[in-house]
């Protein structure tokens, strides 16, 4: 099975500035971008295979990855997975930290990575807040099962009752949100400005 994009996102960092682009295996690819004088982008693609990282408590029976967001907080890089278990819905949360020695990069796991932030999780839009508190990091996330080919469809043309918030320390998950769109219209998108 070929990988597919998961996510992407512009990050700078010591090693690289460019965008990152995430697989279903976990890789990374790097395009350092630079603009000639003529208007036109050129750069290096750089690809890495990162290994080292396990799920920090092995999902249950019947669970697997639905999602994997990109998102920069406080200077780092982190990698969010999703878990998700057939007629439930999205069950968890993992975060990973983008880690470099000697040039390498591995995906380190880390409990206290999300202490006073507030994570917002969609394809290509993740931000991170800071609330200025140390108190428990909170992630949002949306239903984007469109993207996920292998999360089976329910009736509807668009599913939009996979979306709500997981208390990442208990990994205790709310769905209480306002009802969704309707079925023909395309799910929910997080707007910042």
């Amino acid at each position: 099975m070929l990988e597919q994009f998961e996510d992407v996102i512009y990050y700078r960092c010591d090693q690289h500035e460019g965008f990152y682009f995430l697989t279903s295996q976990e890789r990374l690819m790097v395009f350092d971008s630079e603009f000639d004088g003529g208007g036109r982008v050129q750069g290096d693609l750089t690809f890495y295979e990162l290994g080292g990282h396990r799920v920090a408590s092995p999902p249950g029976a019947g669970q697997e990855v639905a999602g994997r967001y990109l998102v920069e907080s406080e200077g780092r890089l982190l990698m969010v997975k999703r878990f998700i278990s057939p007629g439930r819905g999205t069950v968890s949360f993992q975060i990973l930290t983008l880690q470099w020695t000697s040039n390498k990069p591995y995906w380190q796991s880390s409990s206290t990575v999300l202490t006073g932030q507030l994570l917002f999780v969609g394809r290509g839009c993740s931000r991170a807040f800071h609330t200025g508190r140390s108190c428990p990091g909170f992630i949002y996330f949306l239903d984007d099962a469109e993207g996920f080919h292998e999360v089976p469809r329910s009736e509807k043309q668009y599913r939009c009752s996979d979306a709500g918030w997981c208390c990442y320390s208990t990994q205790y998950i709310e769905k209480r949100w306002p009802q969704g769109p309707r079925p023909d219209c395309p799910p929910w998108i997080w707007l910042f400005h």
